[in-house]
């Protein structure tokens, strides 16, 4: 079992559209189910019923605990047994897109129009943000 999910984090990396945001196709649903029904035919999974992409989703979430218990552990508090999970440095290619992106919030700019009643929080579209904004900005 570890000789395919071994080949298979190989088989993902080298197609960032099933894994990395900022490729072009990534956004495209139909590609990303015909790459992973391609990955089921090239690396047959050892368990029937179970799928390329099921088994990299538990990968995922196995990794994602890998990386937050790194970052639990406090500066100073000496060295530990932890050992790093097994698939850790063969799926470090996902770090740099699980880091933080800077977002801007136009949400809490101090002179946005929310104390407006009609434009609160609870019941503004979307379009109606876009226009205060743009009305605030234009003014």
């Amino acid at each position: 079992m570890d000789e395919y999910k071994y080949m298979l984090i190989e088989k993902v990396r080298e197609m960032p559209l099933l894994w990395n945001p900022l490729h072009d196709d990534y956004k495209d649903k139909d590609q990303r189910q015909q790459a992973w029904a391609k990955l089921d035919q090239d690396i047959q999974p050892p368990n029937q019923g179970v799928t390329a992409k099921e088994t990299c989703e538990g990968l995922n979430r196995a990794f994602n605990r890998a990386l937050s218990r790194r970052k639990k552990k406090k500066s100073g508090s000496g060295q530990s047994d932890d050992k790093p999970w097994k698939f850790e440095t063969s799926m470090s290619f996902l770090k740099a897109v699980k880091e933080k992106r800077n977002t801007t919030s136009y949400l809490d700019d101090e002179n946005s129009n929310w104390n407006r009643p009609y434009l609160s929080r609870e019941f503004a579209t979307p379009a109606m943000v876009t226009r205060t904004i743009y009305l605030h900005q234009c003014q």
